[in-house]
């Protein structure tokens, strides 16, 4: 199974998908998928207020505004979120803290964005749940 993954960063939804399956070309591993996180993949970390509270043992709930797939710059907002959250006493690396982070997002949060159901509509249809 091939998984590819490639952030939107404000590129067009259908230009980057086309170019995408064009690079694949005729891929050789039958089962495989394109996954777009829109914009980032650090969208579908700011779903889940209380894996970022957890991660970053901060004192009040991060308040994150509607679907993170509309915000402009999930990994800034993150920053923001975090800095201002934690007191001003952290800040946000994405090479160090999206996967500290992602170890504490639940499932059902990531929902809230449409690309994170792709992906797991293709996961479970390849493990036949």
């Amino acid at each position: 199974m091939l998984l590819l993954i490639h952030d939107l960063d404000r590129r067009k939804l259908p230009a980057l998908r086309t170019d995408l399956v064009k690079a694949l070309g005729n891929c050789s591993i039958a089962k495989h998928s394109i996954i777009i996180p829109v914009q980032e993949l650090e969208a579908w970390l700011l779903c889940d207020a209380n894996a970022l509270k957890k991660t970053f043992s901060m004192k009040k709930l991060p308040k994150i505004p509607g679907n993170p797939e509309f915000i402009n710059d999930p990994k800034e907002k993150l920053d923001a979120l975090i800095w201002h959250c934690s007191g001003k006493t952290q800040r946000y690396m994405n090479t160090i803290h999206n996967q500290k982070i992602a170890k504490h997002v639940e499932i059902s949060e990531l929902k809230k964005c449409q690309a994170f159901l792709e992906f797991e509509k293709f996961i479970k249809a390849e493990m036949n749940c």
